[in-house]
């Protein structure tokens, strides 16, 4: 509250105005003060979004990545601490789990692929494909995890040692570069550490797909069975919409991030001795995506 005394001369217009102004009531005998809800507590939340990235690379050597869109929804359970410090803190904590779904690469296939534009088109770098995603967000004091490996040690040791770590975490960190900026526009943040996704793609029936494989007489476009995770991790995120009311909150974020794509198994179909000639795939990213959730 503000640091100020009311003027003698206006405090009976003062007690004019308060005396007949409703208070908040649970019923005769109970008291309670005025009070208002914020983002904390636990909650129940949905997330649908879409994203574009891009890389240098495919999963086979020598081809080339281009650009790949996707679409995602999920479902979110966490723990909204958002508001406990302030407007510039973060203390937000959820486990999503949902689907995606990603359009083939632009880049063609290496120096090997078919001549015709069209034919092209059926040899990807990177294949269409659909998976199941993962999402984790969890603020740090210092390092990524530090209250996963401090929480067991000081919560029966040093718990007010833990609640000021996890205020401290809650609040940008220990070294506050991870703290919400306010402009006119909305909310910039760098939240690098603070979430990271998992897709699985392939897992149950592998993605299939055309390539280059090498052979002992040179290359040839064979069918390459695939299964990989990619993980993915947001650098920069911006707000530009919040709406918020009682139990509801709605938002639109931002995010700039980078991740890498590792290849887990793979196959020459017909040719399952043959080396699989993948590749790690590294790539940036821009995700635009719709939050709600539901306050308890």
């Amino acid at each position: 509250m503000p640091d100020w005394e009311v003027p003698a001369a206006m405090a009976p217009y003062l007690a004019e105005i308060l005396r007949p102004t409703p208070m908040p009531f649970r019923g005769p005998g109970f008291a309670a003060l005025p009070r208002f809800r914020a983002e904390i507590g636990p909650f129940i939340g949905v997330a649908s979004g879409a994203g574009i990235a891009g890389t240098d690379s495919g999963f086979v050597v020598g081809s080339s990545g281009g650009v790949q869109g996707s679409l995602d929804v999920g479902l979110r359970l966490g723990l909204g601490l958002d508001a406990l410090l302030g407007d510039s803190g973060d203390g937000l904590i959820f486990l999503q789990a949902g689907f995606v779904s990603q359009s083939q690469a632009t880049g063609s296939c290496g120096s090997g692929c078919p001549a015709d534009p069209i034919l092209e088109q059926l040899v990807p770098s990177v294949p269409a494909r659909s998976g199941l995603s993962l999402r984790l967000r969890l603020p740090y004091w210092l390092i990524p995890g530090d209250l996963i490996l401090a929480a067991p040690v000081l919560l029966f040791t040093d718990p007010k040692a833990l609640e000021k770590m996890a205020i401290t975490a809650a609040d940008g960190g220990l070294i506050p570069w991870q703290t919400k900026i306010s402009t006119s526009i909305g909310t910039v943040q760098f939240v690098l550490g603070r979430e990271v996704g998992a897709s699985l793609f392939g897992f149950g029936t592998p993605n299939a797909f055309l390539t280059l494989v090498p052979t002992p007489e040179g290359t040839a476009i064979e069918a390459l069975a695939l299964k990989s995770i990619q993980w993915d991790f947001p650098i920069l995120e911006y707000r530009p919409f919040r709406e918020y009311g009682t139990r509801y909150t709605f938002a639109t974020f931002l995010q700039l991030g980078a991740g890498f794509d590792v290849p887990l198994s793979v196959e020459v179909v017909g040719r399952p001795n043959a080396p699989p000639p993948v590749q790690t795939r590294v790539f940036g990213y821009i995700r635009l995506f719709f939050d709600g959730r539901r306050y308890f």
